[in-house]
């Protein structure tokens, strides 16, 4: 069976890669640039061009594509006139967790920390699962991992609506927001979406959400499954007490229904990793796995990819990277920011598509309220085509408006050659964005190195998700 995918290097379809690669088949691809996924694919035997066209499909058994790719795209177009079986991503995911006891993380937010939270849980307790997420995680050896056990621990996708292709047999859901209005035309949709989720959870299955979320609060009380639901509101079933928020971590007492269960310490800093390692927590009740167990896991956790990533500390500067790119995760993101103890916050955002900036502006307008200076990029259109009025610019004028931060412009060259000039110690300078903005963290700290000639790059990088 030869596999071709469309995109091979984005964060989900080169998990897919690895997985089908390391089961024996014979894999290939294509993507519009050169990145450190590909690498890795090609160092498995996978071939991968870099460009697109349809002579890439030739000996194909089937064509893999996300809702990313266009329906212009030349290799889509070719497999269909020859008559090659064309699969979405979300498809071939539901095939590799066919037959194995499937945990399925849902959520507006928070998602690919859940999931590898729990796929560190599972590895903690002997059961050597499957796991497909969107974020590279160390400790799961990156973005995928084909375990020999009988369970999959699966991040879904409801940005087009795949995540109804799983049948879990636990589903946890992180919470529900506005988000992917591109394609849900409404909040009643988006909600439609979730609650068939939920249904699809098997009848003996279990549901486990944050009842904080107001919106998912509807979603658990309609659903007829079995339901443990967490939170740090009163209600929920699974909570936590005395927590404690420091530099880089947090720790609080986790009480189910009244009951202390003990401690509970995180290396990945925020309210909101809070949460998720509640829902982890209720994830070792449902498999039958003992809180020592699930403190063990949740303590070694030092985060994913991409999620409040420590990209080096040099002479009192430190430089992060997050993959935040909704109100909701700016929000987090900077209140875990708030932790440490830098004199100023200062924050880069990249506006990651039109549709959604120009849905969610209003919001983007006062979720930086936490930051002493922000510098905005352009936006990333991601495939998009500009939409007329939705700009950096105006954005700009919102924040001013609704945040009363200071905030001005920069180009990607701009900003680094900035910031490498005018930053002082105790800054904590945060790059925010599911674009290309990642990549210029790593820019500046080797600029301060140049700057300075010295510098202390952190031995152990902290992480954390949104």
């Amino acid at each position: 069976m030869k596999t071709h995918l469309i995109g091979i290097g984005g964060i989900g379809m080169s998990g897919i890669a690895r997985l089908l690669l390391v089961q024996g088949e014979s894999v290939s691809g294509s993507d519009a640039e050169e990145n450190g996924l590909i690498r890795q694919i090609r160092s498995l035997g996978g071939q991968v061009w870099i460009g697109h066209s349809g002579s890439h499909v030739a000996g194909a058994d089937r064509v893999v594509y996300s809702s990313s790719i266009s329906p212009e795209n030349p290799e889509l177009i070719a497999a269909r006139n020859r008559g090659i079986p064309v699969l979405h991503r979300g498809q071939i995911v539901a095939e590799l967790a066919a037959g194995r006891r499937t945990v399925a993380v849902g959520g507006a937010h928070g998602k690919s920390t859940t999931t590898a939270m729990a796929g560190e849980l599972l590895l903690s307790a002997g059961l050597d699962p499957l796991v497909i997420l969107g974020a590279e995680v160390e400790a799961l050896g990156g973005n995928a991992r084909m375990g020999k056990g009988r369970t999959a621990v699966i991040e879904t996708d409801e940005s087009d609506g795949s995540l109804l292709w799983l049948k879990p047999t636990v589903a946890i859901l992180t919470n529900v927001d506005e988000e992917h209005l591109d394609y849900f035309r409404n909040t009643g949709e988006i909600l439609s979406a979730y609650a068939s989720f939920a249904d699809r959870v098997e009848p003996e299955g279990l549901l486990i959400g944050c009842i904080d979320s107001l919106l998912l609060r509807q979603i658990l009380s309609a659903c007829s499954r079995r339901k443990i639901t967490y939170g740090l509101s009163a209600e929920a079933q699974l909570t936590a007490a005395e927590i404690q928020l420091t530099a880089g971590g947090s720790r609080y007492r986790c009480v189910r229904s009244g009951k202390g269960l003990g401690t509970v310490r995180l290396r990945v800093p925020g309210v909101h990793n809070v949460l998720n390692s509640l829902a982890v927590v209720g994830l070792a009740e449902a498999m039958g796995i003992d809180f020592k167990t699930a403190q063990a896991a949740l303590g070694n956790f030092t985060g994913a990819k991409r999620r409040f990533q420590i990209q080096g500390e040099l002479d009192g500067v430190m430089v992060v990277q997050d993959y935040g790119h909704h109100p909701a995760e700016i929000l987090s993101t900077l209140e875990a920011a708030r932790t440490w103890p830098a004199k100023r916050i200062r924050c880069i955002f990249q506006p990651h598509r039109y549709s959604r900036t120009r849905y969610l502006l209003r919001r983007f307008g006062s979720c930086f309220r936490l930051a002493d200076e922000l510098i905005l990029l352009p936006i990333y259109a991601a495939s998009e085509e500009p939409i007329p009025g939705v700009t950096s610019e105006r954005l700009m004028d919102l924040v001013r408006k609704e945040s009363r931060v200071p905030v001005s412009l920069e180009t990607p060259d701009g900003v680094v050659q900035k910031l490498a000039s005018d930053s002082k110690p105790g800054d904590l300078i945060l790059f925010l964005g599911a674009g290309s903005v990642g990549e210029l963290a790593g820019e500046l700290v080797e600029q301060l190195k140049r700057r300075n000639g010295s510098g202390r790059p952190l031995e152990h990088v902290n992480t954390a998700g949104a």
